[in-house]
């Protein structure tokens, strides 16, 4: 039933600033943040196609051949039994964490178009409810419900567009006049998530040490002080996830080729994949095919 999977818009930023990344790699000139910024979003990508996720907001589109347990190829297959019913009573949607739906469409052969939207009701063809509960998430069948018995037309007659990704954050905060504690004016207030985790104020990147409240947090190292109403980004990406990308782009930004280790040639270190290994989601293709 799987057809294809298709970027429609990439996130609006990075997981890690170019601050945080010359705090890593120790780099203090300017005239290398343009390639710095490339080298993040290179390992950004690597990070999202490892793991089968999306880091930040982004959209997607979830191309499918025909509904779950009607895929034509064999004899249709029909429910005969409870466990051939939750086998093929919802669709997995991959690139988790899912944010929402935004539409969902399928075309019969004349070419007309359908559209199914959330709710709960068993009325046949016109009704879905997502769980964000499982990873990836599934967009399932209300209670006795059945997908459309519409006769599809050939090819990606079924198209889901959602957005995807861990939550972002920004607004305005003040500095205290030792540069760690931070007060919220403005914005997202801060998120129980940004503690352990990267913040940046004022175009300088710092650790969280602890989010007080929404409304106040203590840095771990301090940021030049008494500054008001100072904008601030962040965001809920995994911390482990923004080191992986720390990792491969400061091994990027040293090593501009392929590198010789024990007569192997390797491109991604090993740090890097060892802490992305925890977050990888093995559903990246339809796993109810």
């Amino acid at each position: 039933m799987y057809a294809g999977l298709t970027l429609v818009t990439p996130p609006a930023g990075e997981p890690v600033s170019i601050a945080t990344l010359k705090n890593h790699a120790r780099v203090t000139v300017a005239v290398d943040d343009g390639m710095l910024g490339g080298y993040i979003t290179a390992a950004r990508q690597h990070a999202e196609d490892y793991t089968n996720r999306a880091l930040l907001t982004q959209t997607w589109r979830l191309a499918l051949r025909s509904f779950p347990g009607r895929d034509y190829v064999s004899t249709s297959r029909e429910w005969t039994s409870l466990e051939q019913y939750y086998r093929w009573n919802y669709i997995a949607i991959p690139r988790p964490p899912l944010i929402a739906v935004s539409a969902f469409t399928y075309t019969d052969t004349s070419g007309t178009v359908f559209n199914m939207t959330q709710g709960f009701s068993a009325l046949m063809g016109n009704y879905l409810a997502p769980d964000l509960n499982f990873e990836p998430a599934r967009l399932y069948l209300p209670f006795s419900g059945v997908w459309p018995t519409t006769i599809l037309l050939p090819g990606s007659a079924i198209q889901i567009t959602y957005s995807a990704g861990y939550p972002s954050f920004s607004g305005v905060v003040n500095v205290d006049t030792t540069g760690k504690i931070l007060t919220w004016v403005s914005g997202s207030v801060f998120d129980p998530t940004m503690a352990g985790s990267f913040i940046d104020v004022a175009g300088q990147s710092a650790t969280v040490q602890t989010v007080t409240s929404g409304t106040s947090l203590t840095l771990q190292n301090g940021i030049a002080a008494s500054q008001l109403n100072q904008a601030y980004t962040a965001n809920g990406v995994p911390h482990s996830i923004k080191q992986a990308i720390l990792i491969h782009a400061a091994h990027l930004y040293q090593n501009r080729e392929s590198y010789l280790v024990d007569s192997d040639f390797t491109e991604t270190p090993l740090a890097a994949r060892s802490l992305l290994d925890q977050y990888r989601n093995f559903h990246a293709i339809q796993e109810n095919d």
